[in-house]
């Protein structure tokens, strides 16, 4: 099964559903201010446990597996977290009082996925702006598992 996610049309067409979902990737970070200076994130580990503090980024474009369907009950990442094998170089940052004071290096972030969300941003992950449309994904995605078929996510610019 294929998704593929255009930034350009903020829509993600999935193979076997008759219309594209509308789906955003409008990242709270630095470079347009949507996050706050004292909002100090952290990048996620290949294991999935927090890393370092860094500044979000979009999805990295580039071919992904689907790998995790999660229930979640936070209302920024409920009810369900698509996860993806997606991951980038990040910087990485150093501390001090809640603030970012100094580029540490690079590191490699996790955790990208799709989810709904109760917010208009996020931290890189593509947000489906239609709960109905995350709930109808994630039942197509555990379908296409039950009967052994890879699901992949190509990210695409135009």
């Amino acid at each position: 099964m294929k998704l593929t996610y255009n930034f350009a049309k903020k829509s993600l067409t999935v193979e076997g559903f008759d219309h594209d979902v509308p789906a955003t990737c409008l990242v709270r970070n630095e470079l347009n201010g949507l996050r706050r200076d004292d909002e100090v994130v952290r990048c996620t580990n290949e294991d999935g446990t927090d890393g370092l503090p860094y500044e979000p980024r979009t999805f990295p474009l580039g071919t992904w597996k689907v790998v995790n369907i999660a229930d979640k009950t936070n209302p920024y990442e409920a009810p369900k977290f698509i996860s993806t094998d997606a991951h980038q170089e990040v910087t990485v940052w150093t501390t001090k009082n809640g603030c970012y004071v100094h580029k540490l290096g690079i590191a490699e972030d996790y955790g990208y996925g799709l989810h709904h969300s109760t917010s208009a941003t996020t931290l890189g992950c593509i947000r489906i702006l239609a709960l109905e449309d995350l709930e109808a994904l994630a039942a197509a995605i555990q379908k296409a598992w039950s009967e052994h078929d890879e699901v992949t996510l190509d990210v695409i610019e135009e």
